[in-house]
């Protein structure tokens, strides 16, 4: 997908938030699409995933366990890329 304008930023956002409390094939189709459009993030909207991944993780919010993985592991690649 490209990110071209600032309102594809905010979509990307609100659809990482909308996927960190779900405990569906969706939280894994939102990792792969996350870490397959890196590079087109914004440092911003890069550090707002982040943080708010590690939140939903530290505040028990992040799913299942077998999501929380996941999340888990997305966060650590995002802050290896940084």
């Amino acid at each position: 997908m490209k990110l071209e304008t600032p309102d594809d930023q905010l979509i990307a956002c609100a659809a990482h938030r909308y996927c960190l409390r779900r405990m569906t094939y969706m939280v894994e189709v939102c990792c792969l699409w996350i870490a397959a459009d890196w590079d087109q993030f914004s440092d911003q909207t890069k550090a707002d995933m982040i943080k708010e991944t590690e939140q939903a993780i530290e505040n028990n919010r992040a799913g299942m366990d077998c999501d929380v993985a996941s999340w888990k592991a997305l966060a650590q690649w995002m802050k290896e890329q940084e």
